[in-house]
């Protein structure tokens, strides 16, 4: 029995979440500390490597975390959570470009699960994490036929069928993810909190795909609940005083749950209202609990509005002290290029922007199907000048993705670098119809009106039948109401799809970006 003298929640209370950045970076050292105290006296202590390992991940002390895993895993291989260490030790060797180790490491954790599920059906977590595992590898059919084996063995496993949904909205192939929910919300056996809960990825589904009516139907049966899902349907159609007020009620409503906050701080970045953007941001920052996301989405929206205000030494220390909070999230560091570069320090700017590139082409290597590193591995790419690998790497992102916006925008700013115009519209055109709540869409349109001023246009091309998954977004979807007053039509507006978690701290102008002039 490990009795280790710290207890199991030391690596919790060892983040210092809410305290400034240099508290919080003198709490970790001294936790480190007290761990290798502690590990002289038990060296073998599972949670003890455990509480060290993850410290020093935060602390970013890799070599130190990866010691710390390695010898967790070795110690105690019948531990109950040293499947989890492996998969967390996947992040290390992932982060410091251990390529050949990730795929040994990754493939015999496959293959460790693949047993386990197998001689215990019931072991969600252990299904889960397969799944998991298999998606990160690019093996998108395995992960499939893993997800539906897990729904089989637990047709209550949530994650399993989220998962699911969003495979196949990946792959191009969302209207299976349709027609998966569609099956369970109509299966009068199973569990009304279930149905419900699928009912909501349904509508999230539709959302992504520009069907608001859809969207909104499903919304509207519990509509007080729904009021924060219920606003960006009415943004996206440009009924901006209506999302506006739904945005505020959702605060009101539950004024301790950030991703209300959030929601209000984008929608006001996005109308340009810096001082409230900073306001609504603070307040989503000043919450207790909030998931890595909600956190670093709030730190963004905060850093861009007081990059707009002429903040920027403020937006730098944000967006310092989120990089601090999540070391591992190497987007956020390269948000604070920009930052840098308007303190006029291109050099610095140019080095760390050289970093990110090399940890992101590291990571790919170990991650191939994450096509959120595929864009920052584009970006950084495309701010320095390297536009081949740019093009490559924003390909790729599709390829594992087909609705990933950044993407497209990315491949459209290097086209019209490059003078490939109406291939840049096309692209253009593309992005504010996956993404029509981006930041940079508003810029993007700007840009589209510019190129068809020149006389440049779509080009059309002649139907033809072809794969689902070869589609790099939905169709457009026209707007109406039938059957949902408050929601009035909008003629050729484009449909709403996933927002852009990821991308570059900046509004989208093409200064932001390569320019091979310079």
């Amino acid at each position: 029995k490990d009795e280790a003298p710290l207890g199991g929640t030391f690596f919790e209370e060892m983040l210092g979440k809410g305290l400034d950045l240099e508290t919080r970076k003198s709490l970790q050292k001294m936790g480190l500390r007290l761990l290798n105290q502690a590990l002289a006296t038990r060296k073998n202590s599972p949670s003890l490597l455990e509480a060290a390992a993850r410290l020093a991940y935060r602390a970013k002390d890799f070599k130190a975390a990866q010691a710390a895993y390695e010898k967790a895993i070795h110690t105690n291989s019948k531990h109950k959570n040293v499947d989890q260490w492996k998969s967390e030790l996947l992040r290390v060797y992932a982060h410091v470009g251990l390529q050949d180790r990730w795929r040994a490491l990754n493939e015999s954790l496959i293959k460790s699960l693949s047993k386990a599920v197998r001689e215990a059906r019931g072991d969600t977590r252990a299904w889960n994490m397969l799944a998991n595992l298999q998606i990160q590898a690019g093996r998108f059919e395995e992960a499939i036929s893993t997800l539906k084996d897990s729904l089989r063995a637990d047709s209550k496993n949530a994650q399993a069928l989220w998962e699911l949904g969003r495979l196949y909205v990946r792959m191009g192939r969302s209207q299976e993810a349709v027609d998966y929910y569609q099956d369970i919300i109509n299966d009068p056996s199973e569990k009304k909190s279930v149905r419900r809960a699928i009912e909501r990825a349904l509508a999230e589904l539709y959302f992504k795909l520009g069907h608001y009516p859809e969207a909104l139907e499903i919304y509207l049966r519990e509509e007080e609940s729904n009021i924060r899902m219920i606003a960006p349907i009415y943004e996206a159609v440009g009924e901006l005083e209506e999302a506006q007020a739904l945005y505020l009620k959702s605060v009101a409503q539950a004024p301790r749950d950030a991703k209300g906050h959030l929601g209000l701080a984008e929608y006001w970045v996005r109308r340009e209202n810096w001082p409230q953007a900073a306001e609504a941001a603070r307040e989503g920052l000043h919450c207790t609990y909030a998931t890595e996301e909600v956190h670093s989405n709030l730190a963004v929206a905060l850093a861009t509005a007081q990059m707009k205000m002429s903040q920027v030494n403020e937006a730098l220390q944000t967006m310092e002290e989120i990089c601090v909070a999540y070391p591992d999230s190497i987007h956020q560091i390269f948000r604070k290029v920009k930052l840098i570069l308007l303190q006029g320090r291109k050099d610095e700017a140019m080095r760390l922007a050289e970093e990110v590139r090399v940890s992101a082409q590291h990571q790919t290597g170990c991650a191939p199907s994450s096509s959120t590193l595929w864009t920052l591995l584009g970006d950084t790419c495309s701010l320095l000048g390297r536009i081949d690998e740019a093009e490559q790497a924003y390909t790729q992102a599709l390829k594992y993705d087909a609705m990933d916006a950044t993407a497209v925008r990315g491949l459209g700013i290097l086209a019209e670098k490059q003078g490939n115009l109406a291939q840049a519209l096309d692209l253009y055109e593309r992005f504010v119809v996956l993404d029509p709540l981006n930041l940079a869409t508003p810029t993007i349109r700007q840009r589209i009106k510019t190129l068809q001023a020149k006389g440049f246009r779509r080009p059309v091309q002649p139907p033809e039948p072809r794969p689902e998954a070869e589609h790099v977004g939905p169709p457009p979807a026209p707007v109406g109401r039938p059957g949902f007053p408050g929601l009035p039509p909008k003629t050729g507006a484009a449909p709403a799809a996933p927002q852009s978690r990821e991308g570059w701290l900046g509004d989208g102008t093409m200064d932001d970006w390569y320019n091979p002039g310079e």
